[in-house]
C-alpha cells in the first residue's frame, strides 16, 4: 500500500507556545522519518506539504533556526527535546541546563551524533558510569569527558586498558605519566605519539612501543 503522505504545517503569524512546540516536533519527526527511510522515497512524494515536496536540507535548517529562536518554555520541554535531538543531536546545545543533564535526552542526542556529548551538562560528562559506558560503546566519546575525568588516573587507566587510543584525550599530566603510557602501548606502539615529549624520550618506554 502506498505510504500516506505526511504534511508539515507552515506557521503564519506569531505562534502560540503549543503551536511552537508542535511545529518543532513535526519538523524533527519528518527528518527522523526521512533518515530512517534512507531518503529513498522522498523524491517519490512520500513526505510532502500540501503544495510542494520538501527538501530535507531546508527542513533541517528550519528546525535549527526554530530551535535557536525558540522560547524558554519550549526549550525546557522534554518532549520537544527528545524529538529534536533524535533528528540532530547537536541541537542539544540550545536546550535548558536541566534537559542537558537529563540522561534520557542526552542518550538520544548522542546515538547518532557522538559529538553532542560536548553539549551535555558537566555533571553528565563527569559521571564515571555514564562516560565509561559511552566509551565502551564508542571509544572516541572519551574526548568529551570532563577535564576532571580526563585527569583521573584510575579512570584513565581503566579506559586505556580497553581502548589504548583514548590516551590522546587524557590530560597533559597523564600523557606524561609512564604507567599510563605503558598501558596504552602494550597492544601496539601507534599510540606512543600521544605521550608527552618527556615520556617519548625515555628509552624503556620507547622500547615497549616498538
Amino acid at each position: 500500500a502506498p505510504r500516506k503522505k505526511k504534511k508539515i504545517k507552515r506557521a503564519y503569524g506569531a505562534p502560540t507556545l503549543e503551536k511552537e512546540k508542535d511545529l518543532l516536533i513535526e519538523k524533527a519527526e519528518w527528518l527522523v522519518n526521512f533518515l530512517e527511510s534512507g531518503g529513498i522515497d522522498w523524491m517519490g512524494g512520500g513526505y510532502t506539504t500540501s503544495e510542494e515536496e520538501l527538501d530535507p536540507d531546508q527542513v533541517a535548517q528550519e528546525l535549527e533556526d526554530g530551535v535557536s529562536r525558540a522560547s524558554k518554555e519550549a526549550l525546557c520541554d522534554e518532549k520537544v527535546a527528545l524529538a529534536v535531538v533524535a533528528a540532530d543531536g547537536n541541537l542539544l546545545q540550545y536546550f535548558s541546563e536541566e534537559l542537558r543533564e537529563n540522561l534520557k535526552v542526552v542518550n538520544v542526542a548522542v546515538r547518532l551524533h557522538r559529538e553532542a556529548f560536548e553539549y551535555a551538562s558537566e555533571s553528565i560528562r563527569s559521571d564515571r558510569k555514564v562516560m565509561l559506558e559511552a566509551t565502551r560503546e564508542d571509544w572516541p566519546a572519551f574526548e568529551f569527558a570532563s577535564p576532571e575525568l580526563q585527569a583521573d588516573k584510575d579512570f584513565v587507566l581503566q579506559v586505556v586498558k580497553m581502548y589504548p587510543g583514548t590516551l590522546q584525550f587524557a590530560s597533559d599530566d597523564l600523557r606524561g605519566d609512564v604507567e599510563v603510557v605503558l598501558e596504552a602501548v602494550k597492544s601496539g606502539g601507534s599510540n606512543f605519539r600521544f605521550a608527552s615529549d618527556y615520556v617519548r624520550s625515555l628509552k624503556e618506554v620507547a622500547m615497549e612501543a616498538v
